[in-house]
């Protein structure tokens, strides 16, 4: 893949990682895809790639954790957050640890209210991390493989793309036609 922005991304060389660690800090699912994408075309290797992102993705867990801690003292905005959000899982939490924390990762706008409201139900920190770990090795090869095949894929396509990008502008076209041609026609009838 041939690109000016790939170009530049590469010439940033291991800051690159720094900003894949910062990145699934604070939101993981699209830096990690971006990331091993972009590792399929030889911008990352890959096992660096996935000690960074893992170690990323669990200091900011824990960081969502802690907060949790921190934040149970207080009658805050993030605190309701949390609550409105997560709070009808706490049976779920309680009773299957794992599984709403695995099923939280894949889920956008709970993931970190669940893990805040895990810090503010006090959960054992052994228990929270073990959990935390599996699930995190789990979505990381589900995520990073997505990110990385398609890629391949991409790597495929690329060369149809702009007839798919020459259709629908076609296409638009038409519909503005067509839509401006009906409008007259309603108004000739009315």
């Amino acid at each position: 893949m041939n690109s000016y922005l790939l170009g530049i991304v590469s010439a940033i060389g291991i800051w690159g990682y720094l900003i894949i660690f910062v990145g699934v800090l604070f939101e993981g699912d699209i830096f990690l895809f971006s990331a091993f994408f972009l590792a399929r075309e030889g911008v990352f290797s890959v096992l660096p790639l996935i000690g960074v992102g893992f170690l990323g993705v669990i200091l900011g867990d824990l960081s969502w954790y802690w907060l949790g801690i921190k934040v149970d003292k207080t009658n805050s905005r993030l605190l309701r957050w949390a609550e409105k959000i997560a709070a009808p899982f706490d049976e779920h939490l309680i009773s299957r640890t794992f599984h709403t924390i695995f099923i939280s990762k894949y889920t956008y706008g709970i993931y970190h209210a669940i893990l805040l409201r895990a810090g503010m139900l006090r959960f054992p920190l052994r228990r929270f991390v073990g959990y935390d770990l599996i699930s995190t090795l789990v979505w990381m090869a589900i995520v990073g493989g997505l990110g990385y095949f398609s890629s391949f894929y991409f790597s495929l396509v690329k060369q149809y793309i702009k007839f798919a990008e020459i259709g629908l502008l076609l296409g638009i076209v038409l519909f503005v036609f067509v839509s401006h041609y009906l409008a007259k026609k309603s108004k000739d009838i009315l």
